[in-house]
């Protein structure tokens, strides 16, 4: 009896150091399973799941922080959606730490409607995919509303590819115009993440983490050819205490049991390198 009530004891401990992570979301902690990082999930990793079913298996993670995507929270939204959907996360405890992956053109009203939705929602980095002729509207947003724009390299193909890619359209800007590095398309571009961290530096707002093998094809983390370890490492050499968010984009019926294996990695990488 008294072995099962120190275990009680135990387990009653460590499950109020999980509620103390429930409701300090946004604390970048040394404590926790993930010491040194705010850790959470994109819901594109839900896809195929609705906004409380999303939010169901962030809990069933262990993760309070979330970046939505344009399925679970948009600005198109109404306003009465939106308010819906802040009443929700309430209840949750979830914290909107990042919102995108969206686009922004020359049109600085449609570009200042997604910046009002995100301070509606104390978001405080989004995920883009910005035209050129979007810079000088995001220039000025950036300063009006103190939120981060995170330009987001989408590999192979897309506009934003290279290091350079990203690198160029920010040089001389608001150093809240930055980058979210996807360490996944980096790979696939031939482009190495801890030289991308480094030269990026404190304009790494976000990042998304996956672990590709050296064909390209997604993993569960600590199965593929990505170096996570030091990709987190260069992050705490630059002081880096933005968003890190699991994005896995397998088994999009069910994920949940893989993304456990996924963030089970994560943690023993953040135990090891703190």
């Amino acid at each position: 009896m008294r072995v099962t009530l120190i275990l009680h004891c135990v387990g009653t401990g460590l499950f109020c150091l999980a509620l103390t992570t429930v409701f300090h979301p946004g604390v970048c902690s040394e404590d926790g399973p993930y010491p040194g990082f705010t850790v959470g999930v994109q819901s594109y990793c839900f896809r195929n799941f609705n906004l409380d079913e999303t939010l169901r298996n962030t809990q069933e993670l262990g993760l309070q922080n979330i970046e939505f995507y344009g399925k679970h929270a948009s600005h198109e939204m109404s306003a009465q959606e939106i308010e819906a959907i802040k009443a929700k996360l309430k209840d949750t405890g979830i914290k909107v730490v990042a919102y995108g992956v969206v686009g922004f053109g020359a049109d600085e009203a449609a570009n200042e409607r997604i910046f009002k939705f995100a301070k509606d929602m104390g978001i405080g980095v989004i995920t883009a995919d910005p035209a050129p002729e979007s810079f000088d509207s995001l220039e000025k947003l950036v300063k009006k509303y103190d939120i981060k724009i995170a330009i987001h390299n989408h590999g192979p193909g897309s506009r934003y590819c290279s290091l350079e890619d990203v690198l160029k359209p920010i040089k001389d800007r608001d150093v809240r115009i930055g980058a979210c590095i996807d360490n996944g398309h980096f790979q696939r571009a031939k482009v190495d993440s801890v030289q991308a961290v480094k030269a990026l530096g404190n304009r790494v707002h976000l990042v998304h983490v996956k672990d590709p093998d050296k064909q390209g094809n997604d993993k569960i983390l600590g199965e593929g050819a990505a170096d996570i370890p030091g990709l987190l490492k260069a992050l705490k050499a630059i002081g880096f205490k933005g968003p890190l968010n699991l994005e896995y984009e397998l088994e999009p019926e069910n994920p949940t049991d893989s993304m456990k294996k996924c963030l089970k990695y994560l943690s023993k990488v953040c135990q090891e390198i703190k």
